[in-house]
C-alpha cells in the first residue's frame, strides 16, 4: 500500500483539524493509500514542517483538505509525487503537469 501524507496548514484549520484529519484520512483509504503522518505547517512552531521538506521525505502522495493548505503549488507536488485534493475533489498523478486543476487558475504562458 503506497504511503501519503496529509499536509495542512495550521492557520486554515481552526477547532476543525481533527475533522480535517478523518476526512484526509478517509480520502487516503477510499484510495488505497496509507497515512504515513500528518504534517502541520505553522511558521510559528521552532522547527516547522515545510511543504518542501514533506516532499523531500518521498511519500507516493500528499493530500490536503484543499489546495490552499499547499498555497496552491499543486505543479509543483505534482514533479515529485501524487496529489489527493477534498474541495473541490481532485486526485492527480505524478508527472500530470499539463492536465487542468479543478479550483487552480490556469498557468499563464505569456
Amino acid at each position: 500500500m503506497p504511503h501519503a501524507i496529509v499536509f495542512l496548514k495550521r492557520s486554515l484549520c481552526g477547532v476543525g483539524r481533527v475533522l480535517l484529519e478523518t476526512e484526509c484520512g478517509l480520502l487516503a483509504a477510499a484510495h488505497g493509500f496509507h497515512i504515513q503522518r500528518v504534517a502541520v505547517h505553522d511558521p510559528s512552531d521552532p522547527v516547522p514542517w515545510t511543504l518542501d521538506e514533506v516532499l523531500r521525505s518521498g511519500p507516493s502522495g500528499i493530500i490536503v483538505p484543499s489546495l490552499d493548505h499547499i498555497d496552491f503549488r499543486a505543479r509543483h507536488v505534482l514533479t515529485r509525487c501524487s496529489l489527493l485534493v477534498g474541495r473541490p475533489y481532485g486526485w492527480y498523478h505524478r508527472g500530470g503537469l499539463n492536465r487542468y486543476i479543478t479550483g487552480l487558475p490556469p498557468e499563464d504562458h505569456s
